[in-house]
């Protein structure tokens, strides 16, 4: 496969109040935060976006499962939205998500040219719709490549990530 027209790669790792500790802290920096594009066969043409999520989970010990797909445009998820326009691909922040803290608004994140790869980090604070368990914690790192994928520096580095803890 040659690269897509569109890349999208979301490497997130997932944590309870358990792992708030500073070992697993220290752990969790060690991981990877880029991983090579996986093999799949060409797109159809309505559906030009790579999709790669990446998972790692406390509860797995944070051993990376991965998944990927094509999808359209308008289907990509993680509350993003990209548009192109004279040749540009520009990479926004959506309405929705289900994050408790903190709630992010829609705006325009970054602008790509056709070679380049941009990065939105972003961390966020989960609880069940009960309210009645734990709270769950992630850290999202999003690259997304315009006819393009590298896992060198980003074009454009954005970063969201704020202080989930209180205090």
């Amino acid at each position: 496969m040659g690269t897509p027209p569109i890349a999208v790669q979301r490497v997130s790792v997932w944590w309870t109040k358990a792992g708030r500790d500073a070992r697993s802290a220290d752990l969790r920096r060690g991981l990877p935060e880029v991983f090579p594009l996986p093999d799949l066969p060409e797109p159809q043409r309505d559906h030009a976006v790579l999709l790669h999520n990446v998972e790692m989970w406390e509860r797995w010990d944070y051993a990376a499962r991965e998944e990927a797909r094509y999808v359209s445009r308008s289907e990509v998820p993680w509350s993003l939205r990209l548009s192109e326009h004279g040749g540009l691909l520009t990479v926004s922040r959506a309405p929705g998500g289900t994050e408790a803290f903190p709630r992010r608004w829609p705006r325009p994140l970054f602008t790509l040219r056709p070679g380049e790869v941009g990065r939105y980090r972003a961390n966020f604070r989960f609880t069940a719709a009960s309210h009645e368990s734990d709270w769950l914690y992630s850290d999202w790192i999003l690259r997304i490549g315009h006819r393009a994928w590298h896992t060198s520096a980003p074009a454009v580095d954005v970063d969201d990530r704020v202080h989930l803890y209180g205090g």
